[in-house]
């Protein structure tokens, strides 16, 4: 039977796609994902966009690698959904829960440019209480390059954060910044002498 592209959107998802998604297991281990995300996905935002909580809370950050490097079938499928939800991921970044908030930052950090628009939503969370939550969202930044050059002067001020990773993943990210990241270029160099040989790396590219 053809597809009618002028149809409405699914919007009753199916019962049981509700229990794979709250279940207290990952996703990708639930029996059948594929068709809960499948549901959802023929559902649309408006259909998926309740249960977005639930897909970033259920599924591993490993969905966002690709090839040999994520061992997961349903990857592609949640990936996919994620991505053409990004305005209800962002709104994750919101969350009460920091928990929460990191899994938005890594799957938004997982849509690339695609990020770009919710850009803004990311780089609130660069003085969020939580300093995973701050490295998160410095790491994520980075993922649009030297448009991220909007915010140096914030990714700057994390290079001397009290948390090895938050000054790890704002040197990374400021480091591809671009020209906008030229005025920091001493606190960058600073972390040549970190304590922490990791936050050095970032400084040495």
């Amino acid at each position: 039977m053809p597809v009618d592209d002028d149809a409405q959107p699914l919007l009753d998802v199916p019962d049981g796609v509700v229990t794979l998604l709250v279940a207290k297991v990952p996703l990708e281990m639930a029996v059948f994902p594929e068709m809960a995300v499948m549901a959802l996905a023929r559902g649309g935002p408006l259909a998926a966009g309740p249960y977005v909580k639930d897909l970033l809370m259920r599924t591993s950050d490993y969905i966002w690698r690709d090839g040999d490097d994520c061992p997961y079938q349903i990857a592609p499928a949640v990936r996919s959904l994620l991505k053409g939800m990004g305005a209800n991921v962002a709104a994750c970044t919101r969350d009460r829960k920091p928990e929460v908030r990191i899994k938005a930052l890594v799957a938004l950090r997982g849509m690339g440019g695609q990020m770009l628009p919710h850009a803004a939503d990311v780089a609130q969370l660069l003085s969020d209480e939580d300093s995973t939550v701050r490295a998160a969202a410095a790491y994520a930044l980075g993922s649009v390059g030297g448009r991220a050059g909007r915010w140096a002067a914030e990714l700057a001020a994390l290079l001397s954060d009290g948390d090895p990773a938050v000054r790890y993943a704002a040197a990374f990210t400021l480091g591809g910044a671009g020209r906008k990241a030229a005025p920091h270029l001493r606190g960058l160099s600073a972390l040549l002498g970190d304590e922490d040989f990791r936050c050095r790396l970032p400084a040495v590219r």
